[in-house]
């Protein structure tokens, strides 16, 4: 059965082609949101699974491509590299490696946002709960005002909007990140499960 989206409601200054598209682009939107009286020819190159992903059109990856290229010339590799050092001071610590674990998703995140989400990991329990409570105390909240107040000031900028959001997605992973696992931002709900296959459906 074919995953859905639930529809939503775009203001009529972007009910545009281009402009919802690049919504999707942002990661604002994922295709499925897309109004299909306002959606542009979709090129198709699958065999279809039970999520019904396809590829979606090439310049919409194209933009989402160019953002990260930009992002992780201006400051991606510097948000990316201090996760990584924070991920190995934690694992040698070794009672600390769950965070260490959490800090090395967080930069591989943190270097290519645009296109992808996160969403709770099937193997997320009560250890993934308890270990996001401590996070947030001793680390999550001070880094998420950081990403927060980083991202307001690109908004002001107006044309940093794009990465003000992408530090806003940021701020909330760095909240709990724990039990999470990075996604294709149109496939919120896949799992990649022993044995299925999992197709690329327009890269958010």
């Amino acid at each position: 059965m074919t995953g859905t989206l639930p529809a939503v409601v775009v203001p009529r200054a972007i009910t545009g082609r281009i402009a919802q598209w690049r919504l999707v682009a942002f990661g604002v939107l994922a295709p499925g949101q897309v109004d299909e009286s306002a959606r542009p020819p979709v090129i198709r190159f699958c065999s279809g699974n039970r999520w019904g992903s396809c590829l979606v059109r090439p310049d919409v990856d194209g933009i989402r491509l160019l953002l990260n290229i930009v992002w992780l010339v201006l400051h991606g590799w510097a948000l990316a590299l201090a996760y990584l050092l924070a991920g190995v001071v934690a694992c040698l610590l070794v009672v600390t490696i769950p965070f260490g674990i959490a800090s090395f998703r967080l930069a591989g995140y943190a270097a290519w946002p645009f296109g992808r989400t996160t969403v709770p990991a099937p193997s997320a329990g009560a250890a993934s709960a308890l270990g996001n409570v401590l996070w947030f105390l001793f680390v999550g909240w001070w880094l998420a005002l950081l990403h927060v107040a980083a991202g307001i000031a690109y908004c002001l900028t107006i044309i940093g909007i794009p990465f003000g959001i992408a530090l806003f997605k940021l701020a909330l992973v760095g909240l709990f990140p724990l039990g999470k696992q990075v996604v294709p931002t149109d496939l919120p709900v896949a799992r990649r499960t022993p044995g299925s296959s999992l197709e690329r459906s327009g890269v958010a």
